[in-house]
């Protein structure tokens, strides 16, 4: 039994990278993740402008979180940016809740599944209600900071890099 547990992780952890791949052939962009070092926010943008111009402005840069794909396509929900008033942004799959939510909307990040799929990896948000912050990812368990709780999935992606 622990051979083939050690064996089904074995393939699994080998098809990260070919869908990783595959997710570029397929026209799929990065998005990327920032961290702000003074105000805690984690950003998720699909610019590398954007990732150039914060890396100077107390942003460090933490990789590619996962990829979407530019365009709609079956099966496929856009994924929106807002900004909080307040300061932070947050990410949602319906754009009236992010307007109901009180954000200011930026724009379409890219589009991801509404569906499970085979190597595809749901992208958790995940919520701390001290500071009103929010952590999107598509690896909860290692990432999860204290206080945080899951505040549901939004979709499906190809994780990244990271």
């Amino acid at each position: 039994m622990r051979a083939s547990l050690l064996l089904a992780g074995l393939t699994l952890a080998s098809l990260v990278p070919m869908l990783q791949a595959r997710a570029q052939d397929l026209d799929a962009r990065p998005v990327y993740r920032l961290y702000h070092d003074v105000g805690g926010e984690h950003l998720l943008t699909a610019s590398r402008n954007e990732v150039r111009t914060l890396r100077g402005q107390d942003w460090s840069y933490e990789g590619v979180e996962f990829y979407v794909a530019d365009d709609p396509g079956p099966g496929l929900v856009p994924l929106y940016r807002f900004d909080r008033e307040e300061g932070g942004h947050f990410y949602t799959t319906s754009r009236a809740r992010g307007r109901r939510m009180g954000g200011i909307f930026e724009g379409v990040l890219g589009y991801i599944s509404a569906r499970r799929d085979r190597g595809l990896a749901p992208l958790h948000d995940l919520y701390d209600a001290e500071s009103g912050m929010h952590l999107y990812t598509a690896n909860p368990r290692a990432e999860a900071p204290h206080g945080y709780e899951s505040a549901g999935v939004l979709g499906y992606v190809v994780p990244g890099r990271r």
